[in-house]
């Protein structure tokens, strides 16, 4: 794999994998026992890895392992995680200590440890020390199988020093174009799906984004409510996304007591004027403060936080004058 700057080009051959040969056969012994799953934002990572625990606990695919571990590393616990105990989420600190202790005694023996989303982890958690690392090299719990979910642009250092580990290199794709028709069709009734189709057709910009699932999905959930509310589609990438945040917006504030009556009716005029109803207003404000912590990279806050974040933001809502700063976006 060699880097362009943003864009990833791969040498060498791709072929399709059966989901029953992921992570399968492989034994307890030997240096190859990680499996990397790259993909694009959206095209299905973090799906993907709850299927794979989905089919395994159904007994639908390899019965290899005793044990399947997924471990969520967008959760702001596991970047605090320092030793095996830290990374076992469950509410019984009985079972904490027992799975823990299996673990040290086997060594990881039959064992899968699903690392989903490398990417999302903070660069001090992605060095040679933390745990996740010495999970993926073998020095910790040597005999488990790793699986590993990221976004292309984290994994270049994953290839660089671990490729010795490296099993299985699998790519998700995304949709086809024969899967993004098929998905409108099953979204939609026939007219509409029809109609849809022509629309994406003429408009190679958003047709070109479809690929990836999450982005099929905006465009049907903005092509349902314009068509209910009688507006005209979008145009634009920016478009369609300024008109989802105003969807999700008043899905979230539907039925709330300080929502005044009819306005989920209209668009709210987010990113035009800021001219927001009145019983929206705090709700946007708080979200407003998150987004502006986030860039300036003072906090890593949550939505689970909105409150605590009301005494760090001063001014008006959306006109903070914001400088980033060693920030980098990647599309």
């Amino acid at each position: 794999m060699v880097r362009y700057g943003d864009v990833d080009v791969v040498h060498g051959k791709k072929w399709p994998i059966d989901f029953n040969e992921i992570a399968a056969g492989i034994p307890d012994i030997g240096l190859e026992q990680v499996v990397l799953v790259e993909g694009a934002p959206g095209v299905g990572k973090s799906t993907f890895a709850w299927e794979y625990c989905r089919r395994w606990e159904r007994g639908e695919i390899s019965q290899q392992y005793q044990l399947v571990l997924l471990l969520r590393l967008r959760d702001e616990r596991m970047s605090k995680a320092k030793t095996l105990r830290d990374l076992i989420m469950h509410d019984s600190e009985d079972v904490r200590q027992a799975v823990t202790a299996d673990l040290g005694q086997s060594h990881g023996s039959k064992t899968l440890i699903l690392l989903e989303g490398f990417d999302e982890l903070p660069d001090t958690c992605r060095t040679p020390q933390s745990i996740f690392l010495r999970l993926i090299c073998g020095e910790l719990l040597p005999l488990a199988t790793v699986m590993v979910t990221s976004r292309p642009w984290a994994t270049g250092m994953f290839l660089e020093h671990y490729k010795h580990r490296l099993l299985q290199h699998i790519e998700i794709m995304g949709f086809t174009t024969q899967q993004i028709s098929e998905y409108i069709k099953s979204a939609l009734p026939e007219n509409e799906a029809k109609n849809l189709e022509s629309y994406v057709n003429n408009r190679l910009q958003i047709r070109g984004c479809m690929y990836i699932p999450l982005n099929s999905a905006i465009v049907v959930t903005v092509y349902q409510d314009r068509q209910a509310s009688g507006c005209p589609l979008p145009t634009t990438l920016t478009e369609l996304y300024t008109d989802l945040a105003q969807i999700l917006l008043v899905r979230y504030l539907h039925g709330h007591p300080e929502l005044e009556k009819g306005s989920d009716k209209h668009r709210i005029r987010i990113f035009k004027d800021l001219n927001v109803p009145h019983g929206v207003k705090r709700y946007f404000t708080e979200l407003c403060e998150l987004a502006y912590r986030g860039i300036v990279g003072e906090s890593e806050g949550t939505f689970e936080d909105l409150s605590l974040l009301q005494r760090h933001c001063k001014g008006k809502a959306g006109t903070a004058d914001i400088q980033r700063v060693g920030a980098t976006s990647r599309l």
